[in-house]
């Protein structure tokens, strides 16, 4: 979201942050409220007068009206838990579709500190036999 024009003034740049906000939060309750809700027949309508939000069963029906949303903070660690435990499933889900591994990354890194590993036994087992002053020179 871009400004239409340079901000003039500090009133006009409160004014527009305010709108950033107010769709912002607008768009952030109604997708917090359709997935907690699980039911796809959840309608969000911006209500204009007190800047809040309308959440109903059927576009005219109104059940639910928020200026602003109360949130309890064990509730919403355990809907971010949920979230992120449905985002990996999705992202599962396309790798698989797709044929991509998405622990490639991480497998290559471990047979590399594997590889790396072996050869950092190898280069002690020679200093310790050859010595620190023959490693030193060669080095």
């Amino acid at each position: 979201m871009d400004p239409p024009s340079r901000l003039g003034s500090e009133g006009d740049a409160k004014a527009y942050f305010d709108s950033v906000i107010s769709d912002y939060s607008y768009n952030s309750i109604c997708l917090l409220l359709i997935y907690i809700s699980n039911n796809n027949n959840i309608f969000c309508t911006k209500k204009s007068s007190s800047n809040g939000v309308s959440v109903s069963s059927s576009p005219s029906q109104s059940m639910v009206s928020h200026a602003g949303p109360a949130v309890n903070s064990a509730e919403l660690i355990k809907l971010q838990l949920k979230q992120d435990t449905f985002i990996r499933e999705q992202l599962e889900l396309y790798a698989a579709y797709l044929g991509h591994n998405l622990r490639e990354g991480h497998t290559l890194h471990e047979k590399l500190q594997e590889s790396a590993d072996a050869l950092q036994k190898e280069i002690d087992l020679w200093r310790s036999e050859m010595g620190e002053y023959f490693a030193d020179g060669i080095g």
